[in-house]
């Protein structure tokens, strides 16, 4: 073998041992860090730890500490959830600028506590208004609300739901010296409150958990995005395939068709889930699928209608080949370029198999097979070398 050769496979394996010796290295210390802060938190706490999970119990009710060390595009959490009896879904964050930029806009509502300083720093996510009168009204739960949320300024959320409440901390620092018993035991004795038997409150009367009819529309609107986009890349893609255009134009004229149906879907968008929401989340996804979905199945549709339902007869052109170029990359694409046969002084290409593409050369003929389409909008139906019988 060529000694420059194998001095590059040396160097490469060198370096590829190196990285791997510091990633396995760095991948041991960040386990024993966080086996380290469990164990100090399962100790302090009468609790059992078991992998990146420390179980134990409080005043007669489970809870769990968990390190998720995250992913390329999450970052790290710690989670502390308290078991605690399901009374309703409701989540709390920090209220920042985003929040009141959709509040403002008439996006999203928040449900008000009645608190204003209360509202001001924080902002509630529920579906169920109700609910949200119930837990707040009491002021102790406003108090641990603000508790847990000044045990760290990585706190991100307070969660209430089937699973029970819990605090997410995140980004987290495996290093990160607030989190200690003191800090969870405190949190804790903050969650345990969000278990408690609602009361009874004379203006609103007992409670009773509901649906909201919300997350029935909400769920159907995004649903109905989600299969739109689907429904409409497969379209504009199958058109595109199976009935090639060779007038762009095609792509332009069903534009202001999809402009009034976007129209039409974002206005039942805005009357469905506009203030109706507590997250802009929701709001902003759905509005942003509708947009492609609406869009491409309109395209998809418009080539699909102008090549299925093309009755004519096929029409035969023998054009030059004027140019060829190979296009490298994960799959190799072979073009022939010719003269337009309905655009003068335009060129047009195809995309061709390597068989075609070897045994042609510039000045070579070509023949065409076009179709008028359905819309008046030519389309390609095969071609061939003018000096074989067909191939395609």
């Amino acid at each position: 073998m060529n000694p420059s050769v194998l001095a590059a496979v040396a160097v490469g394996t060198l370096i590829m041992s190196t990285a791997t010796f510091f990633a396995l290295r760095l991948i041991a210390r960040q386990q024993k860090q966080t086996a380290r802060l469990l164990d100090s938190l399962a100790t302090g706490l009468g609790a059992t730890r078991k992998g990146n999970v420390v179980s134990g119990e409080k005043d007669g009710s489970p809870f769990t500490l968990a390190y998720h060390p995250g992913g390329k595009n999450v970052p790290a959490r710690f989670v502390v959830n308290l078991t605690q009896p399901f009374i309703g879904t409701v989540r709390v964050v920090r209220e920042d600028q985003a929040h009141r930029l959709a509040k403002h806009l008439g996006l999203n509502r928040e449900h008000q506590t009645h608190d204003p300083d209360f509202d001001a720093e924080f902002y509630l996510e529920a579906p169920n208004p109700r609910l949200v009168a119930y837990l707040f009204d009491i002021p102790r739960r406003r108090q641990d609300v603000r508790t847990i949320f000044a045990a760290s300024a990585k706190m991100s959320a307070l969660t209430v739901d089937p699973n029970g409440v819990a605090c997410i901390l995140q980004p987290f620092d495996i290093n990160d010296e607030s989190v200690n018993v003191a800090m969870v035991a405190t949190l804790l004795e903050a969650m345990k409150s969000f278990g408690a038997p609602l009361p009874y409150n004379a203006e609103l009367g007992s409670y009773v958990p509901e649906v909201s009819r919300f997350l029935g529309w909400s769920k159907a609107l995004v649903t109905g995005s989600i299969v739109s986009v689907a429904l409409g890349v497969t379209a504009l893609v199958w058109g595109a395939l199976a009935y090639p255009p060779m007038d762009r134009g095609i792509y332009l004229a069903p534009l202001p068709l999809a402009g009034l149906l976007l129209a039409a879907g974002w206005y039942a968008l805005f009357t469905v889930l506009k203030g109706a929401s507590t997250s802009s989340k929701t709001f902003t996804l759905t509005a942003v699928l509708l947009a492609v979905g609406v869009i491409t199945l309109t395209l998809g549709g418009t080539v699909l209608y102008n090549g299925v339902m093309d009755r004519k007869p096929a029409s035969r052109h023998i054009v030059p080949v004027t140019d060829m170029k190979v296009s490298y990359g994960d799959n190799e694409a072979y073009r022939l370029y010719f003269p337009h046969p309905f655009r003068q002084g335009k060129t047009d290409h195809i995309q061709v198999n390597q068989s075609l593409f070897d045994r042609i050369r510039v000045g070579d003929k070509l023949v065409l097979y076009t179709r008028p389409g359905a819309l008046g909008y030519p389309w390609l139906q095969g071609y061939h070398d003018l000096r074989v019988s067909t191939d395609r």
